[in-house]
Parts: C-alpha cells; structure tokens; sequence
C-alpha cells in the first residue's frame, strides 16, 4: 500500500529577493514576490497561479472508496483560491486536467496574521490529482492530500 498523506508541491521560479531566476520546488508560495523578474508587489490585485505537481490518486492504486481530502494552510493576511484539479488518464497532460465538482474553488481569506486551515473532501476514482492556486498576497503554507 502507498503512503496516503502528500504535501503537494509547486515547481516554480518565484522568489521574494533579488532579481535571479531560481528554480526550486517548494510546498510555500508567497506574495508579494518576485516571479521571472517583475515585481508582484500590489496586492491583491497582482495574482499569479500555479498548478502544483501531481500525485496519485485513488483510481491509480484501483482504490474503490474514491475519497480524498485535503486541507490548505495560509497566514499573512492570504487571498486566494485553491482549486482541487484531476484527471482520469494514465499519463495526464495540461488539456486532460478538470476541475472537481462542488468543491472546485476554496477561496480562503484571512485577514489577520494568524493562521488558518480549511479542510474538504471530494470522492472520484481519479488517477492523478493537483491544486491550481491562485495568489494575490499572504503565504499558503501548504496543501497536504490524503486518500
């Protein structure tokens, strides 16, 4: 049996210093930041969006319950959305990926500098799953996934 909880990571070339391109792959995206060396720094109105990478999910392991969840974590006064994205292929590219049913968008705001978690559950026998984020200020500390 696979390990079931994920930490969903981003592979990006964001970063809040300087202005060289780093490619890294993290689980925490922040804003305002620098991104392929313009400055983000007007938030909320700036918003970058970021597709996390993918992970397994029930229907590739031929798990019938179909049930995942996932929660995301932010701080920093964060604005944004948290799409849960999936496909049914064996090999997905960008035009196989959909957005889940009732709970596609989470917008989550939180306007102190405290931090908040928000948890949701989907069912399908999906392959593969991601986050889309979209982020106009504040920190996601990270997307965890479990089935």
């Amino acid at each position: 049996m696979p390990a079931q909880s994920k930490t969903l990571n981003f592979y990006t070339d964001i970063y809040t210093t300087g202005t060289v391109t780093i490619l890294t792959t993290t689980s925490q995206l922040s804003m305002p930041a620098f991104y392929k060396t313009f400055s983000t720094n007007n938030p909320p109105y700036n918003k970058l969006v970021f597709n996390s990478n993918p992970e397994k999910g029930t229907g590739y392991y031929g798990i019938s319950s179909g049930l995942h969840t996932v929660t995301y974590s932010v701080a920093n006064s964060y604005a944004g959305t948290v799409t849960m994205q999936a496909s049914l292929a064996s090999n997905p590219v960008e035009t196989d990926w959909f957005d889940i049913g009732t709970t596609k968008t989470s917008y989550i705001y939180n306007p102190t500098n405290t931090t908040s978690t928000v948890a949701t559950t989907f069912v399908g026998n999906f392959t593969w799953v991601r986050a889309k984020v979209e982020i106009g200020q504040g920190t996601l500390l990270g997307i965890k996934y479990n089935y």
